[in-house]
């Protein structure tokens, strides 16, 4: 549904009126082209939008109203050189005059949009810059040194969503992206402190935010590979044991095409698991100083098990740990009375949780 025609009117009929003067006057052109171009594009968002605070929003955060403006006044100042008509102070007083009224029009409509308050003090900098004595080329000139374009653009409604990933990553209990984002965070606010509009420099945060993105990668990466090795671990002992117990021909991850081949996969992941295990607890420990006992206090188990992403009961993380773990050695096979222990849990379904915890380890 289309916002309600009184409304939009009122915001558009100014922008109708001057491209009506245009074509009443013949004007023709790159220049005019544009100024079309980007009626059209504004009266394409007044038929397709239904809320007007977010209409007048999306006219002035993506420079409609100065690209328009910049338009126009590149027409009148080709038909002034074209006429040696020297009106070009005229018009640009006129320019400004319209750029301002055009922002003062857009205030009106900020009142139930969810960043009035961003809007509204970037859009009162921007009138307030033209109508500070300046003539609208120095405007222009000033907005782009101020940062107040960049400001309209979005940029001053960076930190929001900077902010909501970090609370996703608090959320989700990811700590390295906790940690990166937390600090692409810091950085923004750190830079916005120092500026007069408490908005960074686009360009220069995004360098700072590349910086720190690429100096965070490495405990990113570090941190999933340690994850990875003993999620694979907790898993090659799961499938290790679970290999002796009676209902291994019957489960899924043993089964084959016949009794025959079900019997060599079964067999497989006895004679082979137990060293792919010594395997990876020496990369662990030769690269991240970690052995099997703690595993089980690194920040990577905490937050996997905190989330409920590491699903496994206390019993059998317990039995895994504990029993399962000190007889899963190379050419090695587990005693009847593990096996039988295996057994007992699975059947008693106390292998994974069938809901969430309700309260953290």
């Amino acid at each position: 549904m289309a916002i309600d025609k009184t409304q939009s009117d009122a915001i558009l009929n100014t922008f109708r009126q001057m491209v009506a003067d245009c074509k009443t006057k013949g004007y023709t052109g790159e220049s005019f082209d544009k100024m079309c171009s980007i009626m059209n594009e504004m009266e394409t968002l007044a038929n397709e939008m239904n809320d007007l605070a977010a209409f007048s929003a999306k006219l002035t955060t993506s420079g409609y109203f100065v690209n328009f403006s910049n338009a126009y006044g590149r027409l009148l100042s080709d038909v002034a050189t074209k006429n040696n008509s020297n009106t070009s102070a005229y018009d640009d007083n006129t320019l400004l005059q319209q750029t301002i009224k055009s922002y003062e029009d857009s205030l009106k409509h900020f009142d139930n949009h969810k960043d009035k308050e961003m809007l509204t003090k970037a859009v009162q900098e921007i009138i307030a810059l033209g109508k500070s004595g300046i003539n609208y080329p120095s405007f222009l000139r000033l907005m782009i040194e101020q940062g107040l374009d960049k400001a309209m653009q979005g940029s001053i409604l960076n930190r929001k969503y900077l902010a909501e990933d970090l609370a996703f990553a608090q959320k989700t209990i990811q700590p390295a992206w906790e940690r990166k984002a937390r600090a692409v965070l810091d950085k923004y606010d750190e830079m916005a402190a120092q500026s007069t509009l408490h908005i960074p420099n686009n360009t220069l945060f995004s360098l700072e935010r590349f910086k720190i993105e690429n100096d965070h990668e490495a405990d990113v990466r570090r941190y999933d590979h340690i994850r990875n090795l003993w999620q694979t671990i907790f898993t090659d002992l799961h499938w290790w044991i679970d290999a002796y117990t009676k209902f291994a021909p019957k489960d899924a991850r043993y089964m084959g095409q016949n009794e025959s081949e079900t019997r060599k996969n079964i067999d497989r992941i006895k004679n082979i698991n137990p060293g792919k295990i010594k395997a990876a607890l020496n990369i662990l420990e030769q690269n991240y100083q970690l052995t099997w006992r703690t595993i089980f206090n690194h920040e990577t188990f905490d937050a996997e098990y905190r989330s409920n992403r590491f699903n496994y009961t206390e019993e059998y993380v317990c039995f895994i740990k504990e029993d399962v773990f000190p007889q899963c050695i190379p050419l090695k096979h587990a005693d009847q009375i593990l096996i039988e222990k295996a057994e007992a849990l699975y059947n008693k379904a106390l292998i994974t949780n069938a809901e969430e915890r309700i309260t953290p380890r």
